[in-house]
């Protein structure tokens, strides 16, 4: 992950001739909390810099201004300044980006920060999506890698899933589920605690601090740390 100082000179350069006090919004993607978010510690860090060098910043709670769509829409007209996006924003301009979501490809966040920068992904993107006004800064964990997060049952096995229906992101992960034997069927993230109530799906996969940040544990009850891929923002 980029060192804030350099993003902090990234952002300074877009900004060459801005008057001090030139407002930033940061559109987050959860709650605003230091202990279980890891993409907000980085919101944090980033607006602290920005403010300390005299910028005005204020954080935007999610969806505030709109879905992905409409924060991609906000932040390539100039409305919106940052956004802690889902990496299908970034994949719509350049699917490229999509390489860090194949599963069991990285060994953890560390590891995907190493093959980003040594495969100077940032570059390689940035170029591809200059027509799109917009620029990738980061791609920032929001924890550990993910796991199964489940309602039911723990997992220990494929074959603990087969009568399992779990949500999904997109098509990709409804054929990881396929080939693990499970179902998945796609959900919209603000659908996923009514989804899981009602027995729609048995879960979802994502990083462990992800249902502590939004409120779920009285909801799921099992998580298994099969750490399939790291669970991240595209800034």
């Amino acid at each position: 992950m980029k060192p804030i100082h350099a993003l902090l000179l990234a952002a300074g350069l877009a900004m060459t001739g801005a008057a001090p006090a030139q407002e930033v919004k940061i559109a987050l993607d959860g709650p605003a909390s230091l202990a279980k978010s890891g993409s907000y510690n980085w919101a944090h860090a980033f607006g602290k810099v920005m403010a300390d060098n005299g910028f005005a910043v204020q954080e935007l709670p999610r969806d505030a201004v709109g879905g992905e769509a409409e924060k991609l829409d906000q932040v390539s007209s100039g409305l919106l300044e940052v956004s802690l996006s889902d990496v299908k924003s970034v994949g719509k301009l350049d699917p490229f980006i999509y390489g860090i979501r194949l599963p069991y490809i990285f060994d953890g966040v560390e590891h995907m920060d190493r093959a980003l920068a040594e495969g100077k992904v940032f570059e390689r993107v940035n170029e591809r999506i200059a027509d799109s006004h917009v620029r990738l800064v980061a791609i920032v964990p929001l924890g550990p890698p993910s796991g199964l997060i489940t309602t039911k049952k723990g997992i220990r096995a494929p074959a603990d899933m087969a009568d399992m229906r779990m949500r999904a992101l997109d098509d990709a992960q409804i054929a990881m589920y396929n080939a693990w034997g499970s179902a998945g069927t796609i959900v919209s993230w603000k659908e996923v605690p009514a989804a899981m109530q009602t027995g729609v799906v048995d879960g979802y996969m994502n990083s462990a601090t992800v249902p502590l940040a939004f409120g779920q544990t009285d909801i799921v009850r099992h998580f298994t740390d099969a750490r399939v891929i790291n669970s991240i923002r595209a800034v």
